[in-house]
């Protein structure tokens, strides 16, 4: 079906900061809860692949049930 690869990073500790985006470019950031967001792919909120997968892998990573 496909070749595609998929890379899923991991980052901890971070800190809010502005984001230096193209003068097109529109971003909104926003934070959801670790229950919300597992909550949300098992009602079918989030249905794009590289969305769920990389919210279940970090979630296992996490210890997260």
């Amino acid at each position: 079906y496909t070749s595609e690869l998929q890379f899923f990073y991991l980052a901890d500790d971070l800190s809010p900061a502005e984001a230096q985006k193209d003068d097109d470019e529109f971003l909104d950031v926003e934070t959801v809860a670790w229950a919300d967001a597992l909550s949300a792919i098992d009602r079918g909120e989030y249905r794009d692949s590289k969305t769920v997968a990389g919210l279940l892998a970090a979630a296992r990573r996490l210890g997260i049930p």
